[in-house]
């Protein structure tokens, strides 16, 4: 099992839509560097980060790529909770029904959000 810093970042655009994405790092050191230029990139082009942490985990995703505007949406989708100690991500088939079921609790000890992402899950 091999275990990294996985930098998960939530972001949210314009339109109010939702975009989970993964960067693996080798300690946490650089997650936390990465995650903070990322977040500023993203700010600077008006994208709102609404989480962003860096976890120790073994789960791995394929590499990130940029949407191209006018593509189709990413591919997959997923239900991400936030907590004070852990970051859950967890596949799912339909964002929509994840949502209703989710509700997008957001309170102090949890919160959850139903997002896509183009980045495929490879090994939790």
């Amino acid at each position: 099992m091999n275990t990294a810093y996985l930098l998960v970042m939530l972001t949210f655009n314009a339109a109010g839509q939702g975009e989970l994405s993964f960067v693996a790092t080798e300690s946490q050191q650089q997650c936390q560097i990465k995650g903070q230029v990322v977040a500023g990139i993203l700010s600077s082009a008006g994208i709102e980060t609404r989480e962003k942490r860096c976890i120790q985990t073994s789960m791995q995703f394929s590499p990130f790529k940029h949407t191209e505007q006018g593509s189709k949406q990413p591919a997959y989708q997923y239900r991400a909770r936030f907590t004070a100690d852990a970051v859950e991500i967890t596949p799912v088939t339909d964002l929509h029904s994840c949502r209703k079921t989710s509700k997008h609790k957001n309170n102090a000890q949890e919160r959850i959000y139903c997002a896509a992402s183009s980045q495929k899950m490879l090994s939790r």
